[in-house]
């Protein structure tokens, strides 16, 4: 494995579509310099910027790249062995991309259909999976049986919740077997203490790793705030767009405070994570008002004013040295 490692290549179907067009985007008219990526957040906010990409239009621009076929044999002779995982969440455009990039080569496809969470993307259904078994040369079949529970009551329980249903023998099994436990008419207000208890339990039998899910990203972002003011650490996932908007204005803030980019361009990466955080099509007008510079109710222009002075002062120095 070491002597291959090097060859081996991790991408998601964005980062593959990204590499092909930066790489060929001369060959198809596209430039020799890649255009920037706007994110959804951004596009609501400022709106579009000519010449800069969506991720919407990434995969289908890559597979258009991949129909000349000058392209097509040097990407084809890249890679020999192409491993798709998670098959059973791949739509149209990505599967389309997949084909086109292995064709003539190996590939190997790991999908499990109890995991499909895509339904709502074009093209992810059992079928494609059946219809890519159709077409295989060999099917791989592993046992239902999960490392973290040799005994499989874990998976089972997974299954039957999986497909509602509840009067399973396994989640009966899973809850005689205290593997479950279910806990109701708990108050929206003792959430966080519950889960901070449940926690607390967990730590003391040696759990490592604990995860919390919950149902919607407000959700997520409420549970996450009472979590903090009882004092439990931990690291919100699963939020792409506003997680990604978030270290975005992050970084946009610490730039600011070394003196490379301006208060205003700190202030627009904060609304641009304010507007990730809202539903709908349009903006939300108070992240329309801080983009702009506009008048923002004292609620928002006092801590911004606050954030805005706590600017360690070795940022003005900074500035002045490269200024000089």
């Amino acid at each position: 494995m070491r002597e291959v490692g090097g060859r081996i290549e991790v991408m998601t179907f964005h980062g593959l579509a990204y590499r092909l067009l930066s790489g060929f985007g001369r060959y198809a008219g596209i430039g020799v310099v890649a255009p920037r990526i706007q994110t959804m957040a951004q596009a609501r906010l400022l709106g579009r910027v000519e010449g800069s990409w969506s991720y919407d239009e990434l995969i289908p621009m890559a597979n258009r790249l991949l129909e000349s076929p000058r392209v097509a044999s040097l990407v084809i002779a890249r890679w020999p062995l192409v491993i798709c995982d998670e098959f059973q969440d791949t739509g149209d455009h990505q599967w389309a991309l997949v084909q086109r990039v292995s064709n003539g080569a190996r590939l190997l496809l790991m999908a499990d259909p109890d995991q499909m969470i895509y339904t709502f993307v074009p093209g992810v259904s059992a079928a494609r999976i059946e219809e890519a078994r159709a077409g295989a040369v060999r099917i791989i079949e592993l046992e239902p049986h999960s490392h973290r529970d040799p005994s499989g009551a874990i998976p089972a329980l997974a299954r039957a919740v999986y497909r509602r249903q509840f009067d399973d023998d396994a989640v009966t099994f899973a809850i005689q077997q205290n593997i479950l436990l279910v806990k109701s008419e708990i108050a929206d207000a003792e959430h966080a203490r519950v889960i901070r208890d449940e926690i607390r339990r967990m730590r003391r039998e040696d759990c490592r790793t604990i995860g919390i899910f919950c149902m919607t990203n407000s959700g997520v972002a409420e549970l996450g705030k009472e979590l903090s003011e009882i004092g439990v650490g931990h690291a919100l996932i699963g939020i792409s767009e506003a997680h990604g908007e978030a270290l975005a204005a992050m970084s946009q803030l610490a730039e600011f405070a070394v003196g490379l980019v301006d208060w205003s361009d700190a202030v627009v990466g904060l609304a641009t994570f304010l507007t990730a955080c809202t539903r709908g099509t349009a903006a939300p007008p108070l992240a329309v008002a801080m983009a702009r510079g506009e008048g923002v109710p004292e609620i928002v222009s006092t801590p911004l004013a606050e954030l805005r002075e706590e600017r360690p002062t070795y940022g003005s120095a900074r500035r002045h040295k490269r200024t000089d």
